[in-house]
């Protein structure tokens, strides 16, 4: 399983990630591997299923209140350009 690198969060309680639970955040603790720039694989601590927060203009903190705005999964995204509709086929 591979995260956006940016949802990795690194502090006094070691390398993890925040997810959001009935609502609120949590940071739960994670064991990274291989990386790249853009993405970063998790070899534990998350599972599938697991909603993870990416930050915005200020990191998450755990017991937060959350409100998921948009999910964003893996897989091919539009090219600029590409028409599509509003469930991301191809429009014909």
């Amino acid at each position: 399983m591979s995260i956006p690198s940016q949802a990795l969060s690194g502090g006094p309680k070691g390398t993890g990630v925040f997810l959001a639970r009935e609502g609120k955040a949590l940071f739960v603790p994670v064991v990274a591997g291989r990386r790249n720039s853009e993405r970063v694989e998790l070899v534990s601590g998350l599972h599938e299923g697991d909603t993870v927060l990416l930050p915005g203009a200020q990191p998450p903190k755990s017991g937060a209140p959350v409100e998921i705005a948009r999910l964003l999964t893996e897989g091919p995204r539009p090219r600029s350009g590409d028409a599509t509709d509003s469930l991301g086929g191809s429009k014909p």
